[in-house]
C-alpha cells in the first residue's frame, strides 16, 4: 500500500492506505487541499485519488485517460467552497478539470 507519513509534529504518524488498487502504479504527484486532512494523489498510470489521511479513506477516485499525472492543483479562490474543483494535467500538457460536487470531469478541452 502507499505509506503517508506526517511531519507536522514531534510524533511521526504513519498512515497505510492499503484501499489503493495494484494498477495505479507510481506516484508521481501529491498536493495538499484546502480541506484538512484530505491530500489529491496522481499517479504514472493516470488515477487520481482524493484521500483522507487522517481516516485512511479513499474519498473519490477519477481516471485521467491521456497517461501519467504531472501536477495537481486545488481551487483555493472564494468561491471554492460552492464551486469545489481539482485540476490535474498529463504528460501531452493536456489539463483536466474535475468538478469536486459532481465528481464529473469538466469539458474544457474542446478542439473547435
Amino acid at each position: 500500500g502507499l505509506s503517508i507519513v506526517s511531519l507536522s509534529d514531534s510524533e511521526s504518524d504513519s498512515e497505510e492506505v492499503d484501499s489503493i488498487g495494484s494498477n495505479c502504479m507510481a506516484v508521481s504527484c501529491i498536493e495538499q487541499s484546502p480541506a484538512c486532512d484530505v491530500v489529491a494523489v496522481g499517479f504514472s498510470s493516470g488515477d487520481i485519488l482524493l484521500l483522507n489521511i487522517r481516516s485512511d479513506l479513499v474519498l473519490f477516485s477519477f481516471q485521467q485517460i491521456d497517461g501519467a499525472v504531472t501536477s495537481l492543483s486545488f481551487r483555493t479562490d472564494g468561491a471554492s467552497e460552492r464551486y469545489p474543483y481539482l485540476v490535474s494535467s498529463s504528460e501531452n500538457g493536456r489539463i483536466h478539470t474535475w468538478n469536486l460536487g459532481t465528481l464529473n470531469e469538466v469539458d474544457n478541452n474542446d478542439e473547435t
